[in-house]
């Protein structure tokens, strides 16, 4: 390849002057040196890419860490509040259980009442029906007044403190 350059080198030069070799090797040697550097500054370049690659790697190895570590975070959160509303879910029930027992129970309170309220209601009925057939009525006159005339009361007696009565039987 070198030898097409000199060659083109050659060819571009029309004109044959004295040092004409001197000029070539000059510029053959220029070209080499211009190579080298070339070389050495693509070297460098690459060194710096690979640096930079190798510097985008860690921060990107660094960032996914980060976003894992986030990650991580946010799930361990999304399970906490949602261990939180099950509790809260729990607690909820338990209290509308207890609130549904309690109405229950109410309930079954206040109709005992009612019942132990009609028992008493239908008790008294019973005894105000017994109680009528005390009454002295006009119907029943003549059979009240037989019945206190052959069991006369006395409450016309004493009563001692050791609780004898005496009674004063000269009437």
């Amino acid at each position: 390849m070198s030898f097409l350059r000199k060659f083109v080198v050659v060819r571009r030069c029309f004109v044959d002057f004295p040092g004409r070799e001197k000029w070539n090797s000059r510029y053959v040697n220029y070209r080499k040196g211009v190579k080298e550097a070339r070389k050495r500054f693509q070297g460098e370049w690459k060194e710096k890419e690979r640096a930079r690659d190798a510097a985008i790697s860690v921060q990107a190895a660094e960032a996914e860490r980060q976003e894992k570590e986030m990650e991580e975070r946010a799930m361990e959160r999304n399970r906490r509040e949602l261990e939180a509303m099950a509790k809260w879910r729990e607690e909820k029930v338990r209290k509308d259980r207890e609130e549904k027992q309690r109405i229950v129970s109410e309930k079954e309170e206040i109709q005992r009442e009612k019942v132990a309220e009609l028992q008493s209601a239908r008790a008294e009925v019973v005894k105000e029906t017994a109680a009528q057939l005390d009454f002295y009525t006009r119907e029943n006159l003549d059979e009240r007044l037989a019945i206190v005339l052959e069991n006369p009361k006395n409450y016309d007696f004493a009563v001692t403190q050791t609780g004898e009565r005496l009674e004063d039987t000269n009437q």
